[in-house]
């Protein structure tokens, strides 16, 4: 069983993330719905909270279970969690154990901006597990069932290849897996025949298990080649492998990461050295 959260903001921009989250469950999986009201953190029983905070909590529970009604999934719960959006959006992830985060990268303005280098870019910083972000500029609807082309950026680590653990779940038709000199320049900036090399080492169980797998050695820096990528073939889904929450270079948010979200043009799942 699959447990699914989809973080919103009360706006429709926000809620094209759900399509994005629905695709990817199953009859007995379950989904929950999360918003975040600014205020006071987890408020004492029985403490009477400021009435601004008071009406936009129970606005926002009747929001998202209008949301819910809405749905058509068998177990949907929702969750409303107080305090600031890029922490308890991550805290709700980890208390009911979530496998997946959906959020939109961009969604309405105002004092909770769902930007990249605010809310998005923290929630998918601290997410105890992979998180999907769909640009909202970028929708891609109708969204297909199964993600037919799947570009994979990884970087030389030791754990690089778990990240394929979660290409592995996915019903594909081609895996395109990429890195770049740049990407790997921290350590020790290999030649493009030896990424190559390791790139199809990683290919090979892939293809064994029947996956269609080419793989791709850049100069350039990876951000531009992997938009480019994604815009000239047309990929459904972009899966970057980061070193998690310390030492934030190159394939992290902040740099590569937060740069192809930004601009991507299909949803793109983060995952991280810790929930590899």
């Amino acid at each position: 069983m699959t447990k699914v959260m989809v973080a919103l903001d009360g706006s429709e921009r926000s809620e094209l993330a759900l399509p994005h989250a629905q695709v990817r469950l199953q009859i007995e999986d379950e989904l929950y719905l999360v918003q975040a009201i600014e205020g006071p953190e987890a408020p004492a029983p029985g403490a009477v909270l400021n009435p601004v905070v008071a009406e936009a909590q129970a606005l926002a529970k009747s929001y998202l279970q209008s949301v819910a009604e809405r749905i058509h999934c068998k177990h949907v719960e929702t969750m409303v969690v107080m305090g600031d959006p890029r922490r308890e959006i991550s805290r709700a992830a980890s208390r009911v154990r979530a496998d997946l985060l959906v959020l939109c990268s961009h969604g309405r303005t105002g004092p909770v901006r769902w930007v990249l280098g605010s809310v998005a870019e923290a929630v998918s910083r601290e997410s105890p597990c992979p998180c999907l972000l769909v640009n909202v500029r970028h929708p891609r609807h109708p969204l297909p069932a199964v993600a037919s082309r799947i570009l994979v950026a990884l970087s030389r680590t030791p754990r690089s290849e778990e990240t394929l653990a979660y290409v592995r779940k996915l019903v594909c038709r081609e895996v395109r897996l990429f890195s770049s000199r740049d990407a790997n320049s921290g350590q020790g900036a290999a030649p493009e025949a030896s990424l190559l090399q390791y790139l199809e080492t990683l290919a090979e169980p892939l293809r064994q298990e029947g996956f269609r797998v080419t793989c791709q050695v850049a100069e350039e820096a990876p951000a531009g080649v992997i938009l480019e990528l994604a815009r000239s073939q047309h990929f459904d889904l972009i899966v970057m492998y980061t070193q998690g929450r310390r030492g934030w270079q190159r394939f992290l948010l902040g740099s590569v990461a937060e740069e192809v979200a930004r601009h991507s043009p299909c949803p793109v799942l983060l995952v991280h050295e810790e929930v590899t």
